[in-house]
């Protein structure tokens, strides 16, 4: 979010208007839980081949190789999906989505960024497959009751 010029008490809010949190490091959570959340959105565990991805540091590199790749459709769609236009607009530019829409994709900091961040959830889906071929994705809903059989509060890791 520093790389982008994003303002984390405005995206916070964006995200969860009501939410009260009791440090400064809850928002920052909230907000990398709603990139998940939404990088995961849709996701069916299917085994692909992920060596093509792999053998590019930069994942920028792969996507001007070849544009029309599935990992470059699954960067559109998730980079519409997660930067919403009031939120790119928030670091005053809509280049980005401008060009994504058209089928291209961006050689800014902050695409770089998502980009990283889509290969590795790429890899991680791409291989599940075949590693466990009965693996499940998860998401815990709002208004779900906690409970602490299955789950721990993070809020203990930081009070102390």
């Amino acid at each position: 979010m520093k790389a982008s010029g994003w303002d984390l008490d405005v995206a916070a809010k964006w995200i969860g208007n009501a939410a009260v949190y009791s440090k400064r490091c809850g928002k920052k959570h909230a907000f990398e839980a709603y990139i998940a959340r939404r990088m995961f959105h849709g996701i069916s565990l299917t085994s692909y081949d992920v060596v093509d991805i792999m053998k590019f540091d930069d994942p920028i590199d792969a996507l001007m190789e070849n544009p029309e790749s599935d990992f470059s459709q699954f960067c559109r769609v998730k980079y519409l999906l997660v930067v919403h236009p009031t939120m790119e607009g928030s670091f005053g530019n809509l280049d980005h989505r401008t060009l994504i829409l058209s089928g291209k994709h961006p050689r800014a900091e902050f695409y770089q960024l998502f980009a990283k961040v889509a290969k590795w959830i790429w890899v991680l889906v791409g291989s599940s497959g075949s590693i466990d071929p009965h693996a499940t994705v998860f998401c815990v809903n709002r208004e779900s009751i906690f409970s602490g059989l299955y789950m721990e509060s993070i809020e203990e890791e930081f009070s102390s």
